[in-house]
């Protein structure tokens, strides 16, 4: 067997499946872009198909459904083909994954944040799924700030209510299906908010620690970044939801690793030249995948 830039050889036929309505998709800075382009500088073909009909055979398919749930049909269409990227990891809601959640006002004291069930505030539903006349008005009152807290399905991923005590969340909250309170332990140095990620394809991996004056750490607010090492309890974790590839945020709290969210169609807001760096790290890790 012979390995060119790290990639598998011989050439692979790479199926990646997107959803059918995703066809902003090319616009979005996912981490698999740079990885298609060293693949098919690797020799490998890559096929990129919108839905799941005419799926061709493929050695490998990529499952890259940008929804919290894949939908079934997705799931029933590629189960038994060789070597399915992510076909485990199915759900990454909230429910599925906190250990933070907080049940009720009376659940304890300390500070809480509300989020989405939804992943990243439920925006990648808003865009693939079909919506009624009145969740289209619903969306466009709570994005003029119009709608309560406590009627809307969605949230602003940058800017998650933080709220004192559980006491503090608007009852509202707690009875809506599309809303989590978690509670807020945040990992500081100084002033600043931490973040840590881990992002990874098989055994390729990328782990940075992100600092941000903002209590909701995004990249485009940091102030500094390091590498580091990955906790075991972390990739365990990332075994048990059955992750090939993905990003995971978490934080560290006394001493213990705190998974906040994770994120099977990652996607950063960096330069074109630091993506391309990410894809030719990661790109290797599809051969322990193949092996397994």
């Amino acid at each position: 067997m012979r390995y060119h830039r790290g990639v598998m050889s011989p050439p692979l036929t790479i199926a990646v499946v997107l959803h059918e309505r995703d066809h902003r998709a090319a616009d979005v800075g996912y981490v698999l872009w740079p990885l298609a382009d060293v693949w098919r500088e690797s020799g490998h073909t890559v096929i990129i198909r919108y839905g799941v009909e005419d799926l061709p055979s493929s050695d490998v398919t990529f499952l890259h459904i940008d929804l919290t749930t894949v939908p079934g049909g997705y799931l029933a269409a590629t189960a038994g083909r060789p070597h399915v990227i992510n076909g485990r990891a199915a759900d990454i809601a909230k429910t599925a994954i906190s250990t933070m959640l907080v049940t009720g006002p009376g659940d304890g004291g300390g500070p809480v944040i509300v989020k989405t069930v939804k992943n990243h505030g439920g925006k990648p539903e808003r865009h693939l799924e079909p919506r009624g006349l009145a969740r289209s008005v619903r969306d466009s009152l709570a994005r003029r700030g119009w709608l309560p807290l406590g009627y809307r399905d969605w949230l602003d991923p940058y800017a998650y209510p933080i709220f004192a005590s559980p006491a503090e969340v608007p009852a509202r909250v707690y009875r809506n299906p599309a809303l989590v309170v978690e509670r807020f332990v945040p990992e500081r140095e100084g002033e600043l908010y931490a973040i840590r990620s881990y992002s990874f394809l098989g055994d390729q991996s990328i782990a940075e620690r992100t600092l941000s004056p903002h209590p909701i750490v995004k990249r485009r607010d940091a102030v500094a970044w390091e590498q580091i090492d990955t906790p075991a309890e972390i990739i365990a974790l990332r075994h048990q939801l059955g992750f090939d590839f993905g990003k995971f945020d978490y934080i560290v709290h006394e001493g213990r690793p705190v998974l906040l969210d994770v994120n099977r169609t990652p996607a950063f807001g960096h330069s074109p030249e630091r993506l391309r760096r990410q894809g030719e790290l990661l790109a290797s890790g599809l051969r322990g995948l193949l092996r397994d």
